[in-house]
């Protein structure tokens, strides 16, 4: 009731003061939460309201009444003391000029110096150029308290255009402004379910000097609602302040829209197949249930299929609003579906907040809607054309600035019939309105149909490698235009390796675009481009200072990468002779896969939400499209498209020379590196080393034995990154025996063991790995990584196909990239992707070799073997384990996968393993059928050209191996305290990946300056342990990689984990599945205290 009389009040006196008024009758709500030296704080309404007024007793006192009705500086970032300092200056009788506090130098003088403004309010501490007055805006806000304030209320505020246009220009807004815009505002997202709810808590994200920053604060201040202050942008900060205060409204800029998405496409390309499957048919469901019952689709969707993924990301019932500039559609299609009300707004500096997506309907939002027109204003497109045409914005009403701002003077501005352009193309259908560019910015090249750079900017979203980029027109010829990119590399990177990977990018990317929009020049940027708060490019601004030669930069050449001709062949060609041919087939195949009518499947058509495919019948698609184009090396490729004119696309451009990202060629000229320093992958690891800092902690020397504890510097710590599993390394027998062994048959095998280097020690010791790996026989190397580089890149050749684990070990991996055969990685752990590999390709290839691991050394989970040899027999492949980390540790006597799934001996054909791990001691193995063995005893280059293991390796690896028989209680001990760790870890909110039977347990954590951080706090704390980071794991993925072994205790193990909690609040690092409740409340009540 209080709102309503306040807005009514405001409708009769729309000024400043009417504004200030009605926020200030919320009394008792929190205004602001804000962090103070780490601690959380608040202040009411009516806190705000006395520090304003002491505020504007302090600025009369400095000020003077000579310069009441002139323009101040505001030239702060987002914090308490702006919103003290904005009404102090009103109610002081000054005019707030609004400014970016990024802008300093020149251009911040430049402005003063265009308002005549008598001070400048500011956090600087460098008096600005011109000798504009700098007052300290902590020392007002801080300042003594006067008694008597005399308020002089003024009713104008100045805001600076962005300057994408050109240079920035000032506009003043009276009070009637505004509040109409408050006004229009809260009428049209009284209809929005997420906008207007009787809890709001908005983040403040968008710098209030903006004008959806001004609009927003303004709007939910006089609503009494709570608005969170951000101690910083970092996406880790935002994450951490949403779920801390129960956040529930955000408004953003496309750049932070963007990124989430494409984090979330990433990390779900990442996964298996199945689980990649059932996401997809998640979004379906999701995109039905929204067209249908808009409101509860999304609510279905956040708090009931992705309702894991919001609790990790921002919380529960978040609402998302983007303004600036236009969302990607691929943005809007994957946080939509994600359950993420995600609302689209159009607004500039010269109109305030035009429209907004009030979130009740899913297809204008999906096709990029930013809303119907807020009453007050109104909305036309120019010139006049058919119904949905593009063409000039145009806009007016109560809500647009009033003056401009020239040299200290108010100047009415032009408006003929009161209609102002705002410069940006668009469509207006059924009320709403769909932005497509900037009319400034549209390229006309000689084809004469228009571009207009966003949307080929969109084809670029995500360019790897750089930081930022522009799409522009620059000169051709008879006046014609060129499509032109230019890019800043990430880091500004500018070596030539770096620079020809983005071209060949560049040019594959390109191959997606219509004839007339394709990039002709590509520009690499020696300097970040110019963009404003909002991270929109200045396009006009760096256009004008490429044609004036004042930008620098280099021209990469994208035709030696285009031009290179692309063979297609003759069985191809003539199967497809057109583009139109591959519509029609894909069509075809779409309407017989999905059960549809061919009438029902147009190009516009998405495969999930219009067409109704489940999981099912997508796979039956995608099938369908390899075996009829023979595309079935494309599969993630064609799996990306979601409707059919995107699914005929791809099809025309495989056909037509590979996938996009394959078509651009090797540059034909290549740069000589001389020296190391020079070398792109050396620079990037200096880099990574020198981020570390002094946390880095590699090369920590432990010297002692390593098995539940272990001597750093003399300190005495809990060992947790050990591959000691069973405690075998320093044990009493295995010691005694490699002592003997030294004794007797000294320290090295002196040869191959081909010619000189054989022993009876080394023959006994690989009889007693057949036996126990219930093999013909068995083969010893010198290392585990040799024994898989040199196994998996000689067993195959040319004829034949290696099909690998995608987490494959690196030594995996090297051997696939050394062998003459193809090489080809399927989903982790995706038994049902391989098998649809094999069933089309097995019949290609001499040998296929499946290569998987028994347990994978970073997530620490195991492989469905049972269901991998089941494949190996069904189509005849040979199987490769590798066990390095499940040999003596899967199974009830520690044998490994063999027995821990109860294999027959001729299930798996090569087991693979090392001697380091769980036997202590050092080298690899391969066992097998004995025919087998002895072939690769006179063919294996890793064996026959190296010298053989140690004799003290041999001897303490055959005694670890009569000890684990021996003493069954090891492997006994191991299991128990796994066990313990998974219970007691899982307890304490931590994510432990796909732990749970393996002594590999890794604890997420996410960004890797936290991993390494968190290491030397355990260290601290007497605990070590290793973290795992890019490129053993995926980005943002960092983690603790903790080992378990048999002679680690219980109170180790929950020592160990206690720290790491500690450690974490420590440095400010949420465990996975924390839940702390919004602290809102708490502040509410310290505030009333």
């Amino acid at each position: 009731m209080k709102s309503e009389t306040n807005f009514l009040q405001m409708q009769n006196d729309p000024t400043f003061e009417r504004l200030f008024a009605a926020m200030c009758s919320h009394r008792g709500n929190t205004a602001f939460v804000y962090e103070q030296d780490g601690i959380t704080q608040s202040v009411t309404y009516a806190g705000l309201q006395a520090r304003a007024e002491r505020a504007a007793v302090r600025l009369q006192v400095e000020l003077g009444t000579a310069n009441r009705g002139r323009f101040v500086g505001l030239h702060l970032d987002n914090c308490l003391q702006w919103p003290i300092l904005f009404w102090g200056l009103l109610m002081a009788g000054y005019r707030p000029l609004l400014l970016d506090a990024r802008v300093s130098g020149d251009a911040l003088h430049d402005l003063l110096s265009r308002a005549q403004a008598a001070a400048l309010l500011t956090a600087q501490g460098d008096e600005p150029a011109g000798g504009v007055r700098q007052l300290s805006a902590a020392q007002i806000v801080s300042g003594d308290e006067y008694p008597h304030l005399q308020p002089q209320w003024e009713d104008h505020v100045a805001l600076c255009t962005s300057g994408t246009g050109g240079a920035a220009k000032l506009v003043v807004y009276r009070g009637s402004s505004v509040v109409s815009n408050v006004l229009g505002a809260r009428e049209a997202m009284r209809e929005s379910p997420y906008l207007m709810r009787p809890h709001t808590v908005k983040l403040a994200f968008a710098p209030f000097h903006h004008v959806m920053g001004l609009l927003t604060l303004s709007l939910y201040n006089a609503m009494g609602k709570t608005i969170v202050l951000l101690p910083d942008r970092t996406p880790a900060t935002i994450k951490r302040v949403c779920v801390e205060h129960g956040v529930n409204l955000i408004y953003g800029v496309p750049l932070m829209w963007n990124a989430m998405a494409a984090k979330i496409r990433t990390e779900v390309a990442r996964k298996p197949l199945p689980a990649r499957i059932v996401f997809r048919t998640m979004c379906g469901l999701s995109w039905m249930a929204q067209t249908l019952m808009p409101h509860w689709g999304q609510q279905f969707a956040q708090k009931g299929l992705f309702r894991s993924f919001h609790k990790k990301a921002m919380g529960i019932d978040i609402c998302l609003v983007s303004g600036a500039a236009p969302l990607p559609r691929q943005t809007l299609r994957t946080l939509t579906a994600m359950g993420f009300p995600l609302l689209s707004g159009y607004g500039m500096t010269e109109a305030c907040v035009i429209s907004c997506d009030v979130g009740r309907g899913l297809r204008p939002r999906l096709h990029g809607s930013v809303g119907r027109a807020f009453a007050r204003s109104e909305v036309r497109v120019a010139p006049e054309t058919e119904r949905g045409a593009a063409g000039e914005i145009q806009v007016r009403g109560e809500s647009l600035y009033s003056y401009d701002l020239r040299n200290g003077q108010l100047v009415p501005p032009e408006r003929p019939g009161g209609w102002m352009a705002t410069g940006d193309v668009g469509r207006v259908v059924d009320g709403h309105i769909y932005i497509v560019g900037r009319s400034k910015d549209t390229i006309v090249p000689a084809t004469g149909e228009n571009v207009y750079p966003e949307q080929v900017e969109e084809a670029f979203a995500g360019l790897p490698g750089v930081e930022n980029f522009s799409v522009l027109g620059l000169a051709g010829n008879n006046g014609t235009e060129m499509v032109g990119l230019i890019v800043y590399p990430a880091d500004g990177r500018q070596d030539g390796g770096h620079l020809a990977q983005i071209a060949r990018q560049v040019a594959g990317m390109n191959e997606r675009l219509a004839m007339h929009k394709r990039v002709t020049r590509l520009l690499v940027s020696d300097a970040p481009l110019p963009a404003t708060t909002t991270m929109k490019i200045k396009r006009q601004v760096l256009k004008k200072a490429l044609e004036s030669g004042q930008w620098q930069y280099r021209e990469l050449s994208l035709s030696t990468l285009l031009a290179e001709p692309v063979a297609v062949s003759v069985a191809t060609a003539n199967t497809i002779e057109n583009a139109a041919g591959v519509r029609d087939k894909v069509r075809a195949l779409v309407s017989d896969a999905l059960q549809v009518g061919p009438e029902t499947v147009k190009d516009e058509s998405h495969l999930v939400y219009d067409l109704g495919g489940d999981s099912l019948k997508l796979l039956e698609l995608l099938m369908r499209v390899e075996q009829t184009f023979d595309l079935f090396d494309e599969r993630e490729a064609l799996r990306a498209c979601l409707s059919v004119r995107e699914l005929s696309a791809m099809v025309e451009d495989l056909l037509a020379g590979g996938h996009p990202l394959k078509t651009a060629q090797q540059p034909s000229v290549r740069h000589p590196i001389l020296r190391i320093e020079d070398d792109p992958r050396f620079v990037e690891m200096a880099q990574r080393l020198a981020a570390a800092g002094d946390v880095n902690p590699y090369f920590i020397a432990h010297d002692s034995t390593v098995r539940d504890t272990s001597k750093v510097a003399g300190i005495e710590l809990i060992n947790f990154a050990s591959y000691n599993y069973l405690g075998l390394s320093g044990h009493p027998r295995v010691v005694a025996a490699a002592q003997a062994a030294a004794e007797e048959l000294g320290t090295s095998a002196s040869g191959s063991r081909l010619l000189t280097g054989e022993k009876s020690l080394y023959r006994q010791l690989e009889r007693e790995i057949a036996e126990w790996k219930q093999a013909e026989d068995a083969l010893v190397l010198v290392s585990g990584h040799a024994t898989n580089v040199s196994f998996v890149g000689n067993f195959c050749g040319e004829a034949d196909l290696i099909l690998y684990d995608s987490l494959s070990h690196n030594s995996i991996e090297q051997g696939c990239r050394l062998s003459q055969a193809e090489s080809r990685a399927f989903p982790h752990n995706d038994v049902h992707g391989l098998e649809q590999i094999l069933k089309a390709v097995r019949h290609k290839y001499e040998k296929v070799l499946i290569v998987v691991e028994g347990v994978y050394s970073m997530d620490g989970d195991v492989a469905p073997i049972r269901e991998f040899v089941a494949l190996k027999h069904r189509y005849g492949a040979f199987l490769m384990v590798d066990e390095a980390h499940s040999a003596g540790v899967l199974g009830e006597c520690g044998k490994g996968v063999d027995e821990y799934f109860g294999l027959a001996a001729d299930d798996i054909d090569i087991r693979m393993g090392t001697l380091s791990k769980a036997l202590g001691s050092c080298g690899g193995y391969l066992a097998g059928r004995a025919d087998l063995i002895n072939y690769l005893r006179y063919v294996l280059p890793g064996f026959v050209f190296s010298v053989g293991i140690s004799p003290p390796n041999a001897a303490a690896a055959l005694e670890a191996l009569r000890t684990l028989r021996a003493e069954p209680q090891l492997v006994r001990r191991l299991h128990e305290n796994i066990e313990c760790f998974i219970r007691e870890a899982r307890q304490r909110g931590f994510d432990t990946c796909g732990a749970a039977v393996s002594p590999v347990t890794p604890i997420l954590v996410g960004a890797e300056d936290d991993a390494f951080r968190l290491c030397a706090q355990l260290r601290e704390r007497g605990v070590f342990v290793a973290p795992a980071v890019f490129p053993a794991v995926p980005k943002g993925q960092a983690r603790l990689r903790f080992c378990v072994t048999s002679d680690h205790q219980p109170e180790q193990i929950t020592h160990a984990l206690d720290a790491l909690v500690g450690a974490m609040e420590e440095i400010g690092c949420l465990r996975s599945s924390q839940k702390p409740a919004g602290r809102i409340q708490e502040a509410q009540a310290a505030a009333a205290a």
